[in-house]
């Protein structure tokens, strides 16, 4: 087998600098104490002219929210800021781990099974005023939305989907509704997919069984054996190439991070790696910048939960050594590979001693900003232009 390849005051919160910036100036002081969200992000994504965040919180800068915000930003080079952080419907009612736009519609996934007094299975989509259910949704959490062919695909750990059995994966179109992946199916529950050389990769746990789906049947990629953890977060393609993350050591000391040379069907190491074999380290998401490709998660080496991975299979300091969240990052989110922003979303409430609860903007130019998600004022509501599926 050949393996696959609220009416707002506004604050400016950009500062300029190189990559060593330093980043302890008094910029940091002023910003309300309800600044970002009172619990874990875990996902996000931009509709319209909108970024949207799903996690697992109740409020979002003080408002309301059920799980899911969104923020307009501002920006004239070189300053960013928050336009508006608003409030979408009546929320949903369980954590939200994946998002995705297809069509120009939104989706969510997670664990939730109404939006106010509207029942809703695990999956949900946004008319531009509220939420409604796709069909009778999915039997069990979803944690990955992706497109693939013109299809919206969810992974998670399901049985059906819509009254299909589907056992974790599903596709659904709006004039087919929901079906099964066709001849076979992948092995376990899935945390992450991505679109590689042609082929839906899908991967979560167990970390030894990453499948490819080519739109008409399984195959499988080999890993090694591991013997501690068992689960990938997350999956990227850099420079062609695929990448996996997660908490899991694998044989021939690969832990937590690694990328599969396709000329030789293996998986090789990327420097030292990331923690600690064997420790309670984990990555849990990746970013493409200028610099290299960034990993982020719950490690203190080579760097505290955020680090840099250059071309020349070496590790180094995204922003600067003074940068340090206080809590583990749970997903780095991208409009495109490469893209200056990459939005920051976890269990932090802190970085350098000074208030960023759960959720930050680095600008990952060559400025090299963090810019944190709060302003003064009271939340809106939201619409956008996005119709009916």
């Amino acid at each position: 087998m050949r393996y696959l390849p609220l009416i707002p005051i506004l604050i400016i919160i950009f500062i300029a600098g190189s990559a060593s910036a330093d980043l302890s100036g008094a910029w940091w002081d002023g910003f309300p104490e309800a600044s970002g969200t009172d619990g874990d992000v875990y996902a996000f994504a931009k509709l319209d002219s909108i970024y949207v965040l799903g996690g697992d919180f109740d409020n979002a800068n003080g408002v309301p929210a059920g799980n899911i915000a969104a923020i307009k930003l501002e920006s004239s080079y070189p300053n960013l800021w928050v336009d508006h952080w608003v409030s979408m419907g009546a929320g949903l009612n369980g954590p939200v781990h994946a998002l995705v736009v297809y069509n120009g519609v939104l989706y969510a996934g997670g664990e939730f099974t109404a939006s106010g007094s509207k029942e809703m299975n695990n999956i949900a989509w946004w008319n531009g005023g509220n939420w409604n259910p796709l069909e009778s949704g999915c039997d069990g959490p979803v944690y990955s939305l992706t497109t693939y062919e013109g299809w919206l695909i969810a992974g998670g750990d399901f049985e059906h989907a819509g009254g299909v059995t589907t056992e974790n994966t599903a596709r659904w179109r709006s004039s087919y509704g929901w079906s099964r992946l066709d001849q076979g199916e992948w092995c376990g529950e899935v945390r992450a997919m991505v679109v590689w050389d042609g082929y839906l990769v899908v991967a979560g746990y167990p970390s030894n069984c990453i499948g490819t789906w080519n739109g008409i049947e399984w195959d499988s990629i080999d890993t090694p054996n591991s013997s501690r953890g068992d689960t990938i977060f997350d999956l990227k393609v850099f420079d062609g190439e695929l990448y996996v993350c997660g908490d899991f050591t694998w044989d021939n000391n690969l832990y937590n991070v690694a990328r599969y040379d396709e000329l030789n069907w293996m998986w090789v190491p990327l420097g030292s790696g990331i923690g600690e074999p064997n420790d309670d380290s984990a990555v849990h998401g990746m970013a493409q910048t200028e610099f290299g490709l960034a990993f982020a998660g719950n490690f203190e080496e080579p760097h505290l939960n955020l680090t840099n991975y250059q071309p020349e299979d070496s590790w180094s300091y995204p922003v600067n050594s003074s940068v340090n969240f206080n809590g583990p990052i749970l997903t780095l989110y991208q409009d495109a590979p490469g893209d200056e922003l990459v939005f920051i979303g976890g269990s932090f409430t802190e970085i350098y001693g000074r208030q960023h609860r759960h959720a930050l903007i680095w600008k990952a130019g060559h400025y090299n900003s963090v810019v944190t998600l709060g302003y003064y004022g009271n939340g809106l509501s939201l619409t956008t232009t996005t119709g009916k599926y």
